[in-house]
């Protein structure tokens, strides 16, 4: 039997985090577009995601992934294939809060496309809650949430 044998087939990721000083989300001006699937989801997963007490699970549960005007990490995958700048961005999988990102395996996804200095959310789907994988990076930086500023 040979070394390489034992040596683990999995993706890695060598890249260190891309270092942004502020990265600001939007999650208001396209809401329509995805938070009805995202609320489902997260009513699903009530339980398994601690929202049993929440009135309003969606605010609960982004605050907790992506507190307002804190530093944060979010693994992001560039999706254009059109020339415009779209995102496809996602919580971390490792860390002290992570397992309370996702049920069953999977996590929050969210798709968003840049208009200025901001993403705007426009879409949702659950994905597999696993580290990054070789087409997507860890991006940290300061996180604003809806800022009301014209970026």
């Amino acid at each position: 039997m040979d070394e390489s044998s034992n040596q683990s087939n999995a993706p890695t990721t060598l890249q260190e985090p891309l270092q942004l000083q502020t990265i600001c989300l939007d999650f208001e001006s396209r809401a329509e577009a995805w938070r009805g699937q995202f609320v489902r989801f997260l009513q699903r997963h009530r339980e398994q995601l601690d929202l049993v007490d929440a009135d309003d699970v969606a605010a609960a549960f982004l605050e907790r992934l992506f507190p307002d005007n804190l530093p944060a990490t979010l693994v992001t995958a560039n999706v254009s294939f059109n020339g415009y700048g779209q995102w496809f961005i996602r919580p971390v999988a490792d860390g002290p809060l992570a397992s309370s990102f996702a049920a069953g395996g999977l996590g929050p996804g969210f798709h968003a496309y840049q208009r200025k200095a901001r993403l705007v959310v426009d879409g949702f789907a659950p994905v597999p809650h696993v580290g990054p994988r070789p087409f997507e990076r860890d991006v940290t930086g300061l996180v604003r949430i809806n800022p009301t500023e014209t970026w």
